[in-house]
């Protein structure tokens, strides 16, 4: 897989947290991470979609370095970083309103 590939695979798994965050929100459910949410438990879209861009590029970056030296070692850190990103989701997705 390319460099593109990984970043597109990384994106999707962003784009996958964002949209499963805004389900539970829209459930009622709040944004316990003090950087991404405001003090009545929203999300603040602009920081939340600017952290989501630095953590895929950061990603890429790495992804990139493991690449060169290993490649089985990259589709290891990729199938991680997908599990943990889809972990998320699925618990994003199973929020039914705290508030």
């Amino acid at each position: 897989m390319s460099g593109f590939g990984a970043v597109a695979i990384y994106t999707a798994c962003a784009a996958a947290d964002l949209g499963s965050t805004a389900v539970a929100v829209g459930r009622g459910g709040v944004e316990r991470n003090p950087l991404l949410g405001d003090e009545a438990g929203g999300v603040q879209w602009g920081r939340a979609v600017a952290a989501k861009v630095a953590v895929t590029a950061g990603l890429a970056i790495i992804d990139h370095q493991i690449a060169k030296r290993d490649r089985r070692a990259v589709r290891w850190f990729r199938g991680v970083v997908m599990a943990v990103y889809l972990g998320v989701a699925v618990r994003n997705l199973r929020v039914q309103g705290v508030r």
